[in-house]
């Protein structure tokens, strides 16, 4: 669906979302991109089986393939209100769902900056029209290719899988001991899960594992430069 050929139907569950108000200054990209993420819940089952570690898929919920669960997306913004970080980038922008959940937990936190990187102009479109507003810089570039501008105080790794080590390792300069990242995409089925047990095995990171339908993990780096 465009941005200019969504369904009337999706459009009023927008306006029930936002009231007719709001919602009839929205047009464009804007409309579309909102009514993707205040609208689009559907059970976390569509794209995830049963498994040893989450038997029960459904008990989550997510927008699409790409989107990270929005429960998981709800834990992050808890460790943003909780951590207070100034500065924080996440990698894998996507439709921005989750940048647009931790730059309203910066705005209520009443300081800190997002930086989001995703390299396809079209989800970097969507994702700025749905954080307009909110302390949230949308970079149409790839990670490797990103140099932070500050200390990194939270990091949520959730591009390509066989790039998040690759990234954790880019971005570990930037890193200082209370540096807490996440890194979705940790169930078996992702291919994931060995590589930061490398990480592990080389004393590169302190992890948690949580028992997600995709998978979660977040870390603190066992040392930083």
């Amino acid at each position: 669906m465009t941005a200019r050929g969504y369904a009337p139907v999706v459009r009023d569950r927008l306006v029930r979302f936002l009231g007719p108000a709001r919602a009839g200054k929205l047009k464009g990209t804007r409309l579309y991109a909102l009514t993707r993420v205040r609208t689009g819940r559907r059970p976390e089952s569509n794209w995830s089986d049963p498994a040893v570690d989450c038997a029960h898929p459904e008990w989550w919920h997510a927008t699409d393939l790409d989107s990270t669960e929005l429960e998981v997306t709800e834990l992050v913004v808890g460790f943003i209100r909780a951590l207070q970080p100034e500065f924080v980038v996440e990698t894998g922008t996507a439709f921005g769902q989750t940048a647009r959940a931790i730059g309203r937990a910066l705005k209520k936190n009443g300081h800190g900056h997002l930086v989001t990187l995703e390299p396809d102009p079209v989800r970097v479109r969507q994702a700025r029209a749905v954080t307009a507003g909110l302390p949230v810089e949308v970079v149409q570039l790839g990670s490797l290719d990103y140099t932070p501008t500050a200390p990194i105080d939270f990091a949520w790794f959730d591009s390509l899988i066989e790039l998040r080590v690759e990234e954790f390792r880019r971005f570990l300069p930037f890193m200082h001991s209370g540096t807490v990242v996440g890194f979705h995409d940790t169930a078996p089925r992702f291919g994931l899960a060995p590589q930061l047990a490398e990480l592990e095995a080389q004393g590169e990171i302190r992890a948690m594992r949580l028992p997600t339908p995709r998978g979660v993990m977040f870390a603190q780096p066992a040392r930083s430069s």
